[in-house]
This record gives structure tokens, sequence and C-alpha cells, in this order.
């Protein structure tokens, strides 16, 4: 796994960033409360490394999804450290990756903030719940901490 995306991904965990976006030819972008905020001590990645990066992370069907759809879904994983999902596609001509930080623990239910109710939806074997909401609002935290029960 490439050094760079590591080391933004520690980068944006100490900033309690929820997602590394990197375009070519820029510097990385986190997204931390919701405003983007450019990376001023890094370099800026040019294209052919940012190539080589997404050469190394993708398999060989992947590879093929995105020469035909030009953007593909995929997922890396930092042990104990956690994971990002990442979403790499074409903007404008140039090669972009959105990264999504997944904390490698669960918050408790009762951090989570969710109501009783929730809680006891949860216990249910049959049915369906709907999880919906804004771009970082918690929906795949909630539906993480469903899975944990």
């Amino acid at each position: 796994m490439s050094d760079i995306i590591k080391n933004l991904y520690k980068q944006a965990r100490k900033l309690n960033a929820s997602d590394i976006h990197i375009h070519s030819d820029q510097k990385p972008v986190l997204r931390i409360d919701g405003r983007l905020y450019p990376l001023e001590d890094e370099p800026e990645i040019p294209h052919n490394q940012l190539v080589n990066l997404i050469d190394e992370m993708l398999r060989e069907d992947q590879k093929d999804i995105f020469k035909i759809n030009h953007q593909v879904d995929t997922s890396l994983d930092f042990g104990d450290l956690g994971s990002l999902r990442v979403h790499i596609y074409r903007q404008r001509g140039k090669l972009a990756m959105a990264n999504r930080m997944i904390a490698s623990e669960i918050p408790d239910v009762t951090k989570l903030g969710l109501p009783p109710l929730v809680q006891q939806l949860y216990k249910q074997q049959r049915g369906m719940i709907l999880v919906s909401g804004a771009t970082s609002n918690g929906k795949s935290t909630t539906l993480a901490q469903s899975s944990k029960k």
C-alpha cells in the first residue's frame, strides 16, 4: 500500500477529518466538520504518481470497471487504525479520489445518541430499517452499529 495514502490517513485521523480528497496535480484536501482544508505542507500529487497509486490499489476486475465507467469504488484497510471507503473517478479529464474515513471501532449505541426505540428495533427478527440523511451524518456508523448486535 502506498505510503502517501497511509500518511494522509494518519494526518486525517489526527485532525478528525471525515474525508481525504486527492486530485491530479493538486495538494490533498481534508474535509473537517464539513469544510475543505488544503494540506499546505503536502506537495501536489502529480498525475503519473496518482495513476501508479490507483493502479496499486485496484484489482484487475476493478481496473476494467474503471476503464468502462470512469469511476469505481473500493476500500483500503489499515488494520487497527481503521479503513477508507474509496471512490476513484475522473473529473474534467483528470483523476481524482474521494476517501471516506471509517473508524476501526464502532461507537457504542449510547455514544451515537440514538433513541431507545432504535435499540429495540435492532432486536427485531423481521422488518426493514431505513437509514437516511445528509453526508457525514452517521448513516454508515448507525448501520455498522446495528450489525454488531
